[in-house]
């Protein structure tokens, strides 16, 4: 029997440009912020479950869903 429930999931996508991809996701889109150690941070409107981040230099994205908002 398949298990039903849902997890906290953490992605790594390969993406040579994450950093640029996520910082220039249009405002009708996505909500991005900076943090303070210097990585963007992206939710898109379509997947608010979903958290997207990504560092200047590593090429290198990740995507954190969780089955709860706000979590």
């Amino acid at each position: 029997m398949p298990d039903s429930k849902q997890y906290l999931t953490v992605a790594t996508y390969d993406s040579v440009n994450g950093y640029d991809s996520l910082q220039g996701a249009s405002k009708k889109i996505a909500d991005v912020e900076h943090s303070m150690s210097g990585a963007v941070i992206a939710v898109f409107k379509k997947r608010p479950l979903s958290t997207y981040f990504s560092f200047k230099d590593p090429t290198f994205q990740v995507e954190v869903y969780s089955p709860e908002a706000d979590e």
